[in-house]
């Protein structure tokens, strides 16, 4: 294990040496106890593998936000049987500590998709590829992002095609969804007796002072709940000092139940159709251990395995644009033009900022061992300490580069902090794909001085991406099938292939954007040149150009730009008459019965905020949708009738 040390203890006696083992006792049994997978519901992936059941009534693909929300609605009817197929395992104790967040970017729990190289982005890494992290573990990517909550504005879900799914509605789910601890001034603004738990993290407090007050300095002022623009401390989805992933919230709470079945390490590799009548979707092709498995529903197969996956599974079951699964010798079985485009991301752009505050050396933040270890001996003891925090990540300011009058943010900053000489800072450069002249001049800097990160995020992006199978997929032995199901066989030998095609807009808006974004920054550093430093990174590309000329920015920018978590839309909802819809009002897919699509990848636009709420509502409200349809004596609150639009700010 690295940095473990042998010691001779042969010398040491007594009662300290009592005291000692004491300490050391603890310290194991409270490890122990950090990511128990016995709160989770039981594996079942083995009694599938064995044969001992094969259909279900409704069968579950993803158990991320929205999947576990829609098994915990579903079996709440106990004649049902739902089966929650998930192919990463139970969260690890490192995903249950929210400041080691950032450490689960390409572990065994990040599906480690990879976007192609793209001239606009990513291009300061040494191979030029950009990661997009997605979590592969029970939970999704509620399981290893950083845990901020936000549902977003009244104008993301206005805006979608269906009134029905307008703010006036959604408000409604969150606030049921919602268990918020804090102050009455936020109990007005969300639910507080739902099952996500929301608190504010309260570390760093004077850290986020110094940056609030900066923000007044340019005319920034704290945001209400009911203004978008300013700086506001978002919640986030934490609880007695740990994450609250969503299979935490949804599937510990109902572990018993004797409908519920789940199974891990579960790869689903294609959604089966009863092509010859009338084109109900009958089950899905499953990998489990090593055998394929056809699983039966019942009633109906839901996809909620996120905008990349459910392309991926979309297509490999002939479902999705003509041309294209003719190319790859793929049956058609629904022409679906609209699969796999209008691909959304957040796009990040990271500004170092060196810090020196004035006054003497003794007032600066030094950064010690023996800062990380009563750190880590706070956290493992007590579920205190810095631990708890996700550093000031959830710290978030939000400015328009339009007219002042415009009320709607376009670009959204948020906030990292390391004190001198900071380890986690060393840890993170160490396995970051950063050139290794930008990583020397930020561990150089971070030696004498702190250093801020302020995160550029482009909010409405104009370009649109598009989900295509990885070149390198093959046909192998087709699954067992009758005249009536056709059973494809796995087709694809790794993640898909993902072209983000970034500030691709014909009139240059997300660039321009970024750009007012990257003005906005250093503007406001230079009026506070006496503490605050933006840093020229030695980027390779860019050293023909002058620091901070436009040429420069341009290359910075085009650089340095890198996706994060959120991602929306490949299988966005529709009318009829709109030829790239792929899903209608209730989520089923067009062309072909019993098959639905749950998650963020049904949005016509990306919200404002990472989609973590947005995915829980939605998997609620398909449970309603469902449970209205196959239960009779249902009567939901949350149906799909027309509502107005409101002006509270979600």
């Amino acid at each position: 294990m690295h940095g473990v040390v042998e010691y001779d203890m042969r010398g040491v006696r007594g009662p300290l040496v009592h005291n000692f083992v004491l300490l050391i006792n603890a310290l194991f049994f409270n490890m122990k106890m950090i990511g128990l997978p016995d709160i989770y519901p039981v594996d079942y992936s083995e009694c599938l593998r064995k044969g001992k059941q094969d259909t279900f009534d409704f069968i579950i693909v993803g158990a991320g936000g929205s999947g576990c929300v829609l098994a915990n609605r579903l079996t709440e009817n106990g004649k049902w049987s739902v089966l929650l197929l998930e192919a990463g395992e139970y969260p690890s104790p490192s995903a249950e500590v929210p400041e080691l967040f950032r450490s689960l970017t390409g572990t065994d729990e990040d599906w480690k998709f990879v976007n192609e190289k793209d001239k606009h982005a990513c291009n300061a890494y040494t191979d030029g590829y950009c990661e997009l992290p997605r979590g592969k573990v029970l939970g999704g990517t509620s399981s290893i992002n950083n845990m901020v909550y936000v549902r977003g504005l009244t104008e993301d879900y206005d805006r979608l095609s269906f009134s029905s799914w307008g703010s006036n509605a959604t408000y409604t789910i969150f606030e049921q969804l919602e268990d918020y601890r804090g102050t009455e001034e936020f109990n007005i603004a969300y639910g507080i007796d739902g099952p996500i738990p929301l608190e504010h993290m309260t570390g760093y407090a004077d850290v986020k002072n110094y940056l609030k007050n900066v923000y007044k300095k340019v005319g920034l002022l704290s945001m209400s709940h009911r203004h978008a623009l300013g700086f506001s401390d978002f919640l986030s989805t934490t609880r007695n000092g740990e994450r609250q992933n969503m299979a935490k919230n949804f599937l510990t709470p109902i572990k018993n139940r004797p409908n519920l079945f789940l199974s891990l390490k579960s790869d689903v590799t294609g959604i089966v159709v009863n092509e010859l009548v009338d084109l109900r979707v009958a089950g899905v092709n499953v990998t489990i251990g090593g055998r394929n498995l056809y699983l039966k529903a019942r009633k109906e197969v839901i996809l909620t395995a996120g905008p990349i996956n459910n392309v991926k599974l979309m297509m490999l079951s002939g479902l999705g644009p003509r041309g294209y699964l003719n190319e790859k010798k793929i049956r058609v079985v629904a022409d679906l033009p609209g699969v796999g485009k209008n691909l959304q991301m957040h796009l990040l752009i990271p500004m170092f900022v060196a810090y020196r505050p004035q006054g003497s050396v003794c007032s600066q933040d030094f950064y010690t061992e023996t800062d990380r270890i009563k750190d880590t001996y706070d956290y493992i003891i007590h579920r205190t300490g810095a631990l708890t925090d996700t550093n000031i990540n959830n710290f978030f300011s939000y400015i328009t580069t339009k007219s002042k009058s415009y009320t709607v943010p376009d670009i959204a900053v948020s906030h990292l902090y390391f004190k001198i000489d900071d380890r986690s800072l060393i840890n993170w450069m160490e396995h970051s794909k950063y050139e290794k002249s930008i990583k020397n001049v930020i561990l150089k800097t971070n030696q004498e001085r702190a250093l801020y990160i302020f995160y550029l995020r482009l909010l409405y992006p104009e370009s649109r991406g598009e989900v295509f199978l990885n070149d390198t997929y093959h046909l192998g032995d087709e699954f067992e099938y009758t005249d009536e199901l056709v059973s494809y066989p796995p087709l694809s030998a790794g993640n898909p292939k993902i072209i983000p095609n970034f500030m691709s807009d014909r009139d240059n808006v997300d660039f321009d954007k970024l750009l007012s974004g990257f003005d906005f920054i250093t503007n406001m550093t230079d009026s506070m040149k006496d503490e605050l430093e933006f840093l020229d990174l030695d980027i390779p590309n860019c050293r023909n150009h002058k620091f901070c000329t436009l040429g420069y920015v341009r290359c910075y920018i085009y650089n340095m730009a890198s996706p994060n978590y959120d991602v929306s839309s490949s299988t966005q909802m529709g009318a009829e008459c709109e030829k790239m819809a792929v899903v209608k009002e209730n989520l089923e897919v067009r062309s072909v019965r019993c098959l639905r699509v749950a998650d963020s990848s049904v949005l016509n636009l990306i919200p404002i905020s990472n989609t973590m709420a947005a995915d829980a509502m939605i998997g609620f409200r398909m449970g309603e949708i469902l449970k209205t349809k196959w239960d009779s004596d249902y009567i939901s609150q949350h149906t799909l009738e027309e509502t107005g639009s409101t002006t509270t700010i979600l």
